[in-house]
């Protein structure tokens, strides 16, 4: 009797270890993966204010790359622009440039750029010129991170010759390093826009 009670006991600590390990890959399988918090956006506007020249581009993204998930790595955002989509600017001369973000989605419009004011910490504006034609400065209006840092969502554009070309404009989520350039960043891509710019004489 004593044998079988010795017998049992061992039967049911082995049990309940099993049963326990179970228990634990079956949790860990249902965890769900770390995601990285994104501003969801469906529209971006840029606005560019030359002496008294005011001009506006809206950019919309695509439905499925305004729903889908980022990718982290490497997301270059696909959408196009209602109307005009080249960015006007005179030589020598300087432009003030500002970004709004919105969300429109039910018939609500969502002002996404507050909550970019709001994490300033960790948000991060980048511009790469082709040709680099452009000085860009932080305007008057900008804002600073808690490091002192630009956001760079409000600049001053100045060219230093004519041409054409194409600037890249990328807001970085997270970025490790903000003084760097933009593949030195680190971080993720809330967004990259390539626009269509020119540069005439005044």
């Amino acid at each position: 009797m004593k044998a079988f009670l010795q017998k049992s006991q061992s039967l049911l600590a082995y049990s309940t270890f099993i049963f326990g390990l179970i228990f634990l890959v079956s949790c860990s399988k249902d965890d769900p993966e770390e995601e990285h918090d994104h501003e969801e956006f469906s529209h971006i506007e840029f606005t560019i204010k030359t002496g008294n020249t005011e001009q506006t581009l809206t950019w919309a993204a695509e439905e499925e790359d305004h729903d889908e998930d980022h990718d982290d790595h490497d997301h270059e955002s696909h959408g196009e622009f209602e109307g005009d989509d080249t960015i006007k600017l005179k030589n020598g001369t300087k432009s003030e440039v500002s970004i709004s973000i919105w969300n429109r989605h039910d018939g609500e419009n969502e002002d996404v750029t507050e909550e970019i004011k709001e994490e300033v910490d960790v948000h991060q504006f980048f511009y790469e010129f082709s040709p680099d034609i452009v000085k860009i400065e932080p305007s008057s209006s900008d804002l600073k991170d808690s490091n002192g840092i630009n956001l760079l969502l409000f600049t001053d554009w100045t060219p230093s010759s004519t041409g054409s070309g194409k600037v890249e404009i990328t807001l970085i989520h997270e970025p490790s390093n903000k003084r760097a350039t933009r593949e030195q960043a680190g971080g993720d891509a809330d967004f990259e826009i390539s626009i269509d710019f020119t540069v005439e004489e005044e």
